[in-house]
């Protein structure tokens, strides 16, 4: 029905001419599409055609150049922006509430003219609304691009799939709206076709592509030229009266599209006889003869014996891995509660209930490998220097901005290979390990326990301190070594997932809310564990969001990371386990098999490698709204303690135990010697003075329960009933605090003395007094350590039974 009515209304030969020209703009549209990443075939096409058309109706109107040029333009930049922006929803909304409101405004003119009294205003703030959502979205994707150009005289390299876009759309759509203008009024395809080549030459030669498609756009060229000039005659005939075949068309068509042919296949051919070609074409006779004598030495019976084994590492049985991987969650039934690692981190002490917690415990995700090179199949790992270090030594900067220490006792209950397993970034083991490098701050993981296994180890590393507004406004200024190692994609990637991801992010206005974007949409898909094999013939991300629908970690990870890549943020595939089973009572993760988890992490300038979870199995993450809301406890949140090693080769050296407490001591009967000097030399008033306060604040920590008002006498009373309290619950303290009492009252009864009666003390009652306070505090001093070691014995004691019910409540049988 349509070709009927074109058929009828336009003219046969002019559809013809546009259906050449179409083909034209599809070769470059087609041509473009195979080497600019993140634009798709059918988003070219469509452009193109919207413009040759609108080109072509601008030419049959009685309008001149200029105006077509503007309208053209005008209406170029709202399809693109719409097209790439995904913006036909809104935009349907607009519409919609814009004759919402026309409605209204009718009703209530009627109402008016009506003179009735419940008169309903129009409801403009809907209007308003939704057309304020279109504007943001359209600022967003006007800014996106602004910032790509700002860019370039900057020298800085951004990859933006929205801007690319944009950019390469609005050039379609100006090439092919000169295309349908200049054949339409002008009739001249070349100069009509002459832009839309040079960008595909270009475009080809800097990226040194197939020129096939190059050669059809000549072809369809050629033919629309022989074509419009012959159109240009027949109608100059007809202005002249000359009488003409009608079937000539037709043979001049035939003629031209067989010269085409022959020309294009023979600049097809020319390029490939070189003597390069040749070269090859010889060494494959000389392969070919070499297979040959291959073959007849194995009918001879003699075989190639194959050169002896080499030891291969850990990390190289390791560096490649393809998917799904049948060891990871959820992948089928022979994962178990099988507990693998027991970690303490020391952030959180022992309680009997989670409720007693100062604040929930935090949710880690352990780090074992980091891949960085997706290949349509699997991940693999780029070359890696191994790197080995000492116990101690540090393998990363100990201090990073906007970072905050962790150090990890990891305890192995299965034989893990020896793999390392932390949190953030590594910065230190206690025994000797191994760093496989990609590159400076790259790792690809690491090993510990060079001279054999080992069954546990702790490890400091450093993990982001960033709330979700830090990372909206963290710039998109990405390394060039990132971009080039992290935006990597294969090139069996699908247009359409490459679409895909630049829909979901076009009019998010930074990398956060594209990351949160892609997040959002893959969390949408049904968590199951029965999931087929993908189809070999088939791209896995491709297959999971289109075909699939479903599934577990491995493919959520994979199709976020990719995601992720094709809208321009840096990401990573991450392999571990999940620390989210905490044993309160032990203050400890347990971690089990069923744990093992994969996750995509997406790097942000100044806070690094950030995690995210699109696995809609797991519960989301949830990030700090504000820096108050981050809590930690640890005894010191700004640097590490020197690690210790677990194991020490070296025999133990007493020497610096008896010299540490040989000055010890020494320091102490310093400090008692300089301190009885100062004493001695004050007044005899402000003698007694001092030992009357250094009394008050030693009872305090005695556990003497006082006021600030209490008088001397009120004061020692407390006093004697405290010490009469400590024999009563302790008696084999009763010897040590018997003269406690005697000794402080004769202090107290010299501190009254001196402030409340007109004799004050001499300088024989001030040695007396010196005297008697250096024995009554050794006594308090001692009373006050025994008290203090037994509470500690008690805690410890009473942590360890809520453990052991905690422990037979929560744990599997190891």
């Amino acid at each position: 029905m349509l070709w009927r009515w074109l058929s009828r209304t336009i003219e046969w030969k002019t559809l013809f001419s546009m259906a050449l020209l179409l083909f034209a703009l599809g070769s470059v549209a087609y041509g473009l599409s195979d080497i600019i990443r993140g634009v798709d075939f059918t988003f070219l096409l469509l452009i193109m055609l919207l413009g040759m058309l609108v080109g072509w109706g601008a030419a049959a109107l009685p309008m001149s150049g200029w105006l077509a040029a503007a309208l053209g333009l005008f209406v170029g930049l709202e399809v693109v922006l719409l097209r790439v922006g995904r913006l036909g929803g809104q935009v349907f909304k607009v519409l919609q509430a814009l004759g919402r409101l026309v409605w209204e405004i009718g009703r209530f003119l009627g109402q008016v003219l009506q003179e009735q009294e419940d008169i309903i205003a129009p409801g403009w703030m809907a209007f308003l609304s939704t057309l304020w959502e279109l504007w943001q979205s359209i600022l967003v994707l006007l800014g996106r691009a602004g910032a790509w150009l700002l860019s370039l005289p900057a020298e800085q390299t951004v990859f933006d799939p929205v801007s690319t876009a944009l950019v390469w759309g609005f050039a379609a759509w100006l090439v092919a709206l000169w295309a349908g203008w200049t054949v339409s009024r002008r009739s001249k395809p070349l100069a009509a076709l002459l832009p839309a080549g040079a960008l595909l030459a270009n475009a080809l030669s800097y990226t040194w592509a197939s020129s096939t498609t190059l050669l059809s756009f000549l072809s369809a060229t050629l033919i629309l030229m022989a074509v419009c000039q012959h159109n240009a005659r027949e109608n100059r005939w007809v202005r002249v009266g000359i009488d003409f075949s009608r079937d000539l068309w037709v043979d001049l068509l035939v003629a031209a599209s067989i010269i085409s042919v022959v020309l294009m296949g023979a600049a097809s051919i020319a390029p490939s006889l070189s003597i390069q070609k040749l070269i090859e074409f010889v060494e494959g006779l000389v392969e070919s003869r070499e297979t040959d004598t291959e073959r007849i030495a194995q009918s001879l019976g003699l075989e190639q014996q194959p050169a002896s084994p080499r030891e291969v590492s850990t990390f190289e049985e390791l560096r490649v891995t393809s998917l799904p991987r049948r060891h990871l969650i959820g992948s089928g039934p022979e994962l178990s509660e099988q507990v693998v690692m027991i970690i303490r981190t020391g952030e959180l002490p022992p309680a009997l209930d989670a409720t007693l917690l100062p604040y929930p415990p935090p949710v880690y995700y352990w780090q074992s490998l980091i891949y960085d090179r997706y290949e349509g199949r699997g991940w693999v790992t780029s070359r890696a220097d191994l790197v080995d270090y000492g116990p101690g030594q540090a393998a990363s900067p100990l201090e990073v901005p906007y970072h905050r220490p962790l150090r990890q006792d990891v305890r192995f209950v299965e034989d893990m290979g020896g793999i390392l397993h932390v949190v953030g970034t590594l910065v230190a083991v206690d025994q000797e390990y191994t760093v496989a490098w990609r590159g400076p701050n790259d790792p690809f993981g690491g090993t510990v326990g060079g001279r054999g296994p080992v069954e546990r180890y702790r490890a400091d590393s450093l993990i982001p301190v960033a709330t979700e507004e830090d990372l909206r406004n963290a710039e998109a200024d990405y390394p060039f070594w990132l971009q080039r190692r992290y935006l990597q994609l294969p090139e069996v990637m699908t247009d359409r997932v490459l679409s895909l991801a630049r829909d979901l992010t076009a009019t998010e206005p930074t990398p956060y809310d594209r990351a949160l974007a892609i997040e959002a949409y893959l969390r949408t898909f049904p968590y199951t564990l029965d999931v087929p094999y993908p189809p070999y013939n088939q791209e896995m991300v491709d297959y999971f969001l289109f075909d699939l629908q479903k599934g577990y970690c491995d493919y959520y990870a994979t199709a976020m990371v990719v995601l992720a890549r094709a809208a321009g943020l840096p990401a990573r595939m991450v392999i571990g386990y999940l620390g989210s089973n905490y044993d309160v009572g032990e203050a400890r993760y347990v971690i089990s098999e069923a744990d093992a988890h994969a996750w995509p992490e997406i790097y942000f300038p100044g806070y690094g490698w950030i995690p995210f979870e699109p696995t809609s199995g797991r519960p989301p993450l949830e990030r700090a709204l504000e820096l108050d809301d981050l809590a930690w406890l640890g005894p010191d949140e700004t640097a590490f303690e020197p690690l210790v090693p677990a194991d020490s080769s070296r025999g133990l050296n007493l020497w610096p135990w008896l010299l540490g407490i040989v000055g010890a001591v020494g320091a102490l009967l310093a400090g008692t010697g300089i301190d009885a000097l100062a004493l001695r030399l004050r007044l005899p008033a402000a003698t007694v003075a001092a030992l009357y306060r250094r009394l008050w604040r030693h009872a305090r920590r005695l556990g003497v329960k006082t006021c600030d008002g209490d008088t001397p006498y009120e004061f020692i009373e407390a006093f004697e009933r405290r010490l009469e309290e400590i024999k009563e619950d302790r008696p084999g303290e009763a010897a040590l605090l018997q003269p406690a009492h005697q000794e402080a009252r004769f202090l107290i009864e010299l501190y009254v003395r001196q402030q409340y009666t007109p004799m004050p003390v001499e300088r024989a009652g001030q040695g007396l007094a010196i005297a008697t306070w250096w024995r009554l505090r050794w006594r308090l001093w001692l009373a006050w350590l025994l008290r203090k070691s037994r509470r500690e014995r008690l805690a410890a004691l009473t942590a360890e039974r809520s453990g052991d019910r905690s422990q037979r409540q929560t744990l599997p049988p190891l």
